[in-house]
């Protein structure tokens, strides 16, 4: 059927970057000033460990 979905057989990772949510202040109020992006520099990491892959290393 083509309302249901189909196993990729992968795993896929998304991240976003200044997301405050679709149709805000739509539906529903603005967002509160102090929860939005002022703009400045930031920065942003993330460590991935992989453990059980056919040919992984440790």
């Amino acid at each position: 059927m083509i309302d249901r979905l189909q196993q990729a057989g992968a795993t896929a990772l998304t991240t976003d970057y200044k997301q405050t949510g679709i149709g805000s202040n739509n539906c529903a109020p603005e967002l509160l000033e102090k929860y939005r992006f002022s703009g400045t520099a930031f920065e942003f990491g993330f460590v991935m460990a992989f453990e059980g892959v056919c040919g992984s290393v440790g």
